[in-house]
């Protein structure tokens, strides 16, 4: 399976929690959402890899970046909470309607196989709803599939 070149989103959770955020749109083929869950894993696995090795110049690099995306007028100023030790979490970004049930299932099962493969620095995978202008109107965790199967 390929996986892309780039990651579509970062971000630092008000938790200090890296996101490494893989987007697709709700019109996206089925191929292409269970193998988000694929996506996400690898570049959270990266990423802690980075965070592991080299703590100090990733969380630096990551500030960085987000000074420039400032000045560009692309984010807001603000305060980086990554701590150099930080937990990582994988997300997909979906919107702004929901897959169909199969395509849905398809990926938290992709996301299941990831997670197994993962290890203790990454958090598992969330699923982030997003309305019409972007923004989360919902966040989907593992947790909660694991109850919805719980009660089948």
């Amino acid at each position: 399976m390929k996986v892309g070149s780039s990651l579509d989103f970062l971000a630092v959770e008000i938790g200090g929690r890296l996101a490494l955020i893989e987007a697709k749109a709700d019109t996206a083929s089925a191929a292409a959402i269970a193998k988000v869950a694929v996506q996400a894993g690898v570049y959270a696995a990266m990423f802690a890899d980075l965070l592991q090795e080299r703590p100090r110049e990733t969380v630096e690099a990551i500030e960085r970046m987000l000074t420039q995306r400032a000045a560009l007028g692309l984010s807001r100023p603000g305060v980086l909470h990554l701590r150099e030790a930080g937990r990582v979490v994988p997300v997909v970004a979906i919107g702004p309607a929901r897959p169909s049930p199969e395509v849905h299932r398809r990926m938290w099962q992709v996301a299941r196989a990831v997670a197994d493969a993962a290890d203790h620095r990454i958090d598992p995978m969330e699923v982030w709803y997003l309305d019409r202008v972007g923004r989360i109107a919902e966040v989907e965790r593992w947790e909660d599939i694991a109850q919805m199967e719980q009660h089948r």
